[in-house]
């Protein structure tokens, strides 16, 4: 099995290429399905969190696990995943909310 590090700052996640490999498959297959469902201009015009955590959900996996974002909240620092983070979590949160309804998630209905 192939391994590769990402660090971010101080911290150091290490993840088999073939899981990330399908995670950014599914992630980025999740954008099309977007697209496709909605249109490009929905899509575009939508709030980055809704659809990159959308795109994380389906994806099943994120760039930070919940240790290491506390970890990066707590000592005040930013980094790129973050915000696909924290829109996965609103994104389940509001799937929990409304029963999995993804239409109602993206048309507000």
């Amino acid at each position: 099995m192939a391994i590769h590090t990402v660090t971010l700052g101080r911290l150091c996640a290490v993840r088999s290429a073939a899981q990330a490999l399908s995670a950014v498959i599914a992630h980025e297959t999740a954008h099309g399905m977007i697209r496709s469902r909605y249109g490009f201009v929905k899509a575009a015009l939508a709030p980055q969190w809704l659809v990159e955590g959308y795109a994380d959900h389906v994806a099943q996996e994120s760039s930070l696990s919940d240790a290491d974002y506390l970890r990066l909240k707590e000592a005040g620092e930013q980094h790129p995943p973050m915000p696909y983070y924290e829109g996965r979590k609103r994104v389940e949160a509001a799937l929990e909310r409304n029963g999995g309804d993804v239409d109602a998630l993206f048309t507000g209905e």
